[in-house]
């Protein structure tokens, strides 16, 4: 069972979307006009305390913790098994409480525990340059 933790809408498939960030190291995607799942994902251990999509959906950005310390993720909705790490080791290992995407899908703020907000470039874009 997923409790949720956190939520963004999206959408995803063309489909009017909520993608939900739960405590047992997983993340969900549903539809909202019918009620059912449409992907979900899941990392070895941690909960994941704040989310959002990407404009197309297809990408969602992730504020992990797993107790040791907070990480960002990205993970691909066409391919759930494919969770990928972002944020670089000299980041602060903070728990990211919030992140927000920047109007044109660029961009992503992160804003952690430890009161600091970095940008970074979204991952999921093809003329990305993390």
């Amino acid at each position: 069972m997923c409790v949720i933790v956190c939520c963004a809408c999206a959408s995803l498939y063309l489909l009017q979307a909520v993608a939900a960030g739960c405590d047992n190291a997983a993340w969900e995607v549903w539809d909202v006009g019918c009620a059912l799942q449409v992907a979900r994902g899941k990392v070895k251990k941690g909960r994941c305390e704040a989310i959002c999509s990407s404009k197309s959906g297809r990408f969602l950005y992730l504020g992990w913790d797993n107790a040791d310390a907070g990480f960002l993720m990205m993970a691909d909705t066409f391919r759930p098994d494919v969770v990928q790490k972002i944020n670089s080791p000299k980041d602060p290992t903070d728990t990211v409480k919030c992140l927000t995407l920047s109007p044109d899908g660029s961009a992503f703020a992160a804003a952690s525990f430890d009161g600091s907000v970095r940008i970074y470039s979204s991952p999921g874009r093809a003329d990305s340059r993390v």
